[in-house]
């Protein structure tokens, strides 16, 4: 059975579902224009009417023995300093340089933008994340990071260094203090969602001691 995605749906005023792969054969799609079909393995399913443009595979990594104690004199909570929004907002779009909202030529840049805004917006607000870390020296801001508490688990919404700045640390640095303040509040999983393709976050992740605990094929289907 389709799952009506009401969020994406009126961002993008389109009718947009999701289903998984396996369920497709029984699945009523005339209501909708786009669909996400989803599995846990690969799949190459023709729906009639409809034009695959894209496609991905999600992974999961996980970390389980979390850094008990790190301190850094760069990193603050957003709340304690004054930045520029702006600023902010580009290394959100650097950390969603893979997503499917991007990549998919059907989803316009503009629209990209205004959802990863909306992301970093929501964030700082503290509706979808417990708090936004940034990362500051010489009075710039290079690096950022939000996370979420749920329980006795944690994960990672955005994270993402200036490209000025990469190389120097800084992203093991954010992820080190996030993990420091999660498990204090007796958090003993984190988790942060990423892609397949993404093959320089994959890497990085691995070396701070993640796993990959889920892989999702994820493709996009247009109605022609």
């Amino acid at each position: 059975m389709v799952k009506k995605l009401t969020w994406d749906s009126d961002f993008f005023k389109k009718n947009i579902g999701q289903i998984d792969a396996s369920e497709l054969k029984k699945a009523d799609l005339l209501e909708y224009d786009l669909i996400y079909v989803t599995s846990q393995t690969d799949f190459n399913i023709v729906i009639q009417d409809f034009e695959c443009t894209f496609e991905e595979v999600k992974l999961v990594f996980e970390k389980n023995n979390l850094t008990t104690a790190y301190l850094d004199s760069h990193i603050f909570s957003v709340a304690e300093v004054n930045i520029n929004l702006e600023d902010l907002y580009v290394l959100a779009y650097e950390s969603g340089k893979y997503s499917r909202f991007l990549l998919d030529y059907n989803f316009s840049k503009l629209e990209f933008e205004t959802m990863y805004k909306m992301w970093v917006d929501n964030s700082i607000s503290k509706k979808i994340a417990t708090d936004v870390l940034v990362y500051i020296e010489n009075q710039k801001l290079l690096g950022f990071v939000t996370y979420k508490i749920d329980n006795k688990n944690a994960h990672i919404g955005l994270i993402a260094v200036h490209p000025n700045a990469q190389g120097k640390g800084i992203g093991k640095k954010l992820l080190a203090r996030a993990e420091h303040i999660v498990q204090i509040q007796h958090c003993h999983v984190m988790q942060i969602p990423t892609q397949k393709q993404n093959k320089e976050a994959c890497t990085f992740y691995s070396k701070q001691q993640y796993n990959v605990s889920s892989e999702t094929y994820i493709k996009h289907y247009w109605r022609k």
